[in-house]
């Protein structure tokens, strides 16, 4: 199991059967309110409750439920793109305005993710991925995902700036040279733990459920993310 560890604030931690039950309850009415429905049985479906609740995280679909109404699925299982990833970041940053246009050809104006995009790449979150393009739809991988996190923390928390040691993972030397400094920060500051191989695995793919459950990274903003 990888560890990828946006929150924890939420009853992910709780263990009585009343706080298990109530914290169920919880999730399901947010989860209700957001016509959210493809969830309920899901492993992560307590911090997706909390990522929704907190504006960070929308359905990516549509579907007609049994009663003939209109839902949403959250699609847990789907990869995270990098343009979903820019967005959940510009939405953490408290939604800014934008006013720079970054210039990617393959960011159609209009398009839900080109505000996050333009602001990502003006802040130096993020870079295109040559040839003037940003490729919104390209699943993102967890070398990328964490060199993202540790781009904003830099600028919204500086104090965030524990480096940890990769070298004792049996494949840190296929981490990206543009990644390293990002995978030693996220071992360092606990958002990243490898898996029951010693393998960060950074060009594998992360769903959407794994980022929803990750429980730091909702915390970039705040000093007590030091102590998460």
């Amino acid at each position: 199991i990888y560890t990828l560890s946006l929150h924890d604030a939420l009853p992910i931690c709780v263990s009585t059967p009343e706080e298990i039950k109530k914290a169920e309850a919880e999730a399901d009415e947010v989860l209700a309110k957001a016509k959210i429905t493809d969830v309920s049985k899901h492993w992560a479906k307590k911090s997706i409750a909390y990522v929704v609740e907190k504006n960070l995280f929308k359905g990516v679909s549509t579907a007609t439920g049994k009663d003939g109404k209109t839902v949403n699925n959250f699609e847990p299982e789907s990869n995270m793109t990098r343009s979903m990833v820019v967005t959940v970041l510009h939405r953490l940053a408290g939604t800014p305005a934008v006013t720079a246009n970054a210039g990617m050809a393959d960011v159609k104006s209009g398009t839900w993710y080109e505000n996050a995009v333009n602001w990502a790449v003006s802040q130096k979150i993020v870079n295109g991925v040559g040839e003037n393009r940003f490729a919104p739809d390209r699943p993102i991988t967890r070398e990328a995902f964490v060199t993202m996190l540790y781009n904003y923390a830099k600028t919204n928390n500086p104090k965030m700036n524990k480096m940890g040691d990769i070298s004792k993972f049996k494949d840190a030397s296929s981490v990206s040279s543009w990644a390293k400094d990002a995978l030693q920060w996220a071992v360092g500051m606990g958002f990243l733990t490898g898996n029951d191989k010693g393998e960060l695995s950074p060009a594998k793919s992360i769903t959407r459920a794994e980022v929803a459950r990750d429980r730091k990274s909702t915390r970039l903003n705040s000093s007590h993310a030091l102590a998460s």
